[in-house]
């Protein structure tokens, strides 16, 4: 007995009426949704966006474990490939700068140290 297939048969589409075609393109947009002007003294003056709190969570600022100090909990998935300072003022001559990312089941983080 032979194995039973749905076969389509698929050929190159040529219209009957190609100036119905340009129906299907994109309107440019218009030239006053680009502008270039300079920015005033008005713009530096407001304060920054807030940084969203589930970003604070970064693994360089959590506190180690009594039971194990080298392990570490496993990373939110939104603080992943972002890099991250840590936030500790006890050490002012270093800045410590670190990331995050996954391979297949397992979270890599790199740790940066430079002195200041």
């Amino acid at each position: 007995m032979g194995n039973v297939n749905n076969v389509v048969e698929v050929q190159e589409y040529v219209p009957e009426n190609i100036d119905s075609i340009s129906s299907f393109d994109l309107p440019e947009s218009p030239r006053s949704s680009y502008t270039n002007e300079r920015m005033s003294a008005d713009d530096f003056v407001k304060d920054p966006p807030l940084m969203p709190q589930h970003l604070n969570l970064t693994l360089l600022n959590v506190p180690q474990f009594v039971e194990a100090p080298a392990a570490l909990p496993r990373p939110q998935h939104v603080i992943l490939n972002h890099i991250y300072q840590e936030t500790n003022k006890s050490n002012d001559k270093t800045h410590v700068l670190g990331m995050t990312y996954r391979y297949k089941s397992k979270y890599v983080t790199t740790v940066l140290y430079k002195s200041k």
